[in-house]
C-alpha cells in the first residue's frame, strides 16, 4: 500500500471511529425519547469554556427530587453564534421540554431538534471525510495496478 493509501486508511479509521461516536449518541437519545417520561424543565444558564457553551437545565422527576441536563450546542463563541447565545441568555427560567429515564434520571434529553437529533449534524459532518478516505484507498489502488505492482482481482 502506498502513502495515499496508508493516509487515506488512517482518515477512514479515525472518521469512522467520530462516526460511531455520532452514531451511539443518536441512538442513546431516541432510546431515551421512546421509553423516558416527558416533563418540563427550566433552563438554568449556560456553562463554558472559551470554545464551548452548554445550556443547563433542571428539571423534576415524578418523586420531586431534582436533575440537571446539558444540551451541547455545535457553536463557538465568535461570530454571529456569539450574540446568539448572548439573546437566549435572555431565556434562562424559560421552560424546556425534557424526556428522562425514569431508571436513571441523570440520563435525560432536552426534547428539541438539536437535543434528539443534533448527532445526526454531527454524523453528517464526518461523512464526507469517510468517503474521502475510501476515495483515496481506491485511487491508491488503481495506481499500484496501473503500474503493475498488484494484480487486478476485482
Amino acid at each position: 500500500m502506498g502513502p495515499k493509501g496508508l493516509f487515506g486508511g488512517a482518515f477512514l479509521l479515525v472518521a469512522s471511529g467520530f462516526f460511531l461516536v455520532g452514531l451511539y449518541w443518536l441512538v442513546d437519545a431516541n432510546l431515551i425519547a421512546m421509553n423516558g417520561v416527558r416533563t418540563t424543565g427550566q433552563i438554568a444558564g449556560y456553562e463554558g469554556s472559551a470554545n464551548r457553551h452548554v445550556l443547563t437545565y433542571t428539571f423534576e422527576d415524578r418523586k420531586g427530587r431534582t436533575f440537571t441536563g446539558r444540551l451541547t450546542p455545535f457553536s463557538s463563541r465568535s461570530g454571529p453564534l456569539r450574540h446568539a447565545r448572548a439573546e437566549a441568555e435572555l431565556d434562562v427560567g424559560a421552560s424546556i421540554p425534557v424526556i428522562y429515564d425514569p431508571a436513571d434520571p441523570d440520563r435525560s434529553i432536552a426534547d428539541t431538534f438539536r437535543g434528539r437529533f443534533g448527532a445526526l449534524l454531527w454524523m453528517l459532518f464526518v461523512t464526507p471525510f469517510i468517503l474521502g478516505g475510501l476515495y483515496l484507498i481506491r485511487s491508491d489502488r488503481r495506481e499500484q495496478i496501473a503500474d503493475g505492482w498488484v494484480q487486478r482481482r476485482f
